[in-house]
Formats: C-alpha cells, sequence, structure tokens
C-alpha cells in the first residue's frame, strides 16, 4: 500500500496559518484520494493560547496540569477531509495543555 502524505507538506509548509486553513488547505491537497481524519493543534507562543480542530474519527483530549489535573474532550466533526469537509468551527483556548489524540476507527487497505 502506498501512502500519499499530502497532508504533512502541507501542514509542514505553513505551521503558521490558523487551524482552520490548514484543514482546507489539506482537504484541496486531498481531493481525489481516499481522504484522511485530521486533527490540528496550533500553538501561538506569542499569545500563549492555542487552536484545534477536528475532522471524522479522531478521539483528542486536552490534558491540562497547570491547574487541577483535569482532561477535556476536543470536539471534532463528522467529516472526511478530501471528500466531504463539513464546516469549521476552531476552538481556542489560553490554558496550558497538552493534546492526545488517537484514531478511533480502522485502517483498511483499498482493494
Amino acid at each position: 500500500m502506498t501512502i500519499d502524505w499530502g497532508s504533512e507538506r502541507v501542514l509542514s509548509a505553513a505551521p503558521q496559518e490558523a487551524v482552520s486553513e490548514l484543514v482546507e488547505r489539506c482537504h484541496r491537497e486531498l481531493r481525489g484520494s481516499r481522504g484522511a481524519v485530521l486533527t490540528v493543534a496550533s500553538f501561538d507562543a506569542k499569545q500563549d493560547t492555542m487552536s484545534w480542530l477536528g475532522i471524522g474519527n479522531v478521539d483528542a483530549f486536552l490534558v491540562r496540569s497547570d491547574r487541577e489535573p483535569s482532561a477535556e474532550a476536543v470536539a471534532h466533526r463528522g467529516g472526511t477531509v478530501g471528500y466531504k469537509l463539513p464546516p469549521l468551527y476552531p476552538r481556542r483556548t489560553d490554558d496550558a495543555c497538552v493534546v492526545v489524540a488517537r484514531y478511533t476507527g480502522a485502517l483498511q487497505e483499498a482493494a
């Protein structure tokens, strides 16, 4: 199986872009492919914030350590990057946190 890492190229080429713009660029890059699920997190050290956006079957959690340890599920939208992109609503936080993500679907090789 050959994997096209088009979204990796997009994310590496413009890491300073807003997460919604990055997801839209990945969507354009992956058109005509099987598509992908994607969670993107962007850290802004100057403003001490983080923005994130998830599309598809990916669970992600924000793990906070700056106060009582807690975790919050990252909201993700149904859809497939490269096939059917839902409306994009990125979230933003100014808490110190770490994003932990995992794919929740099954990977299958195309016939």
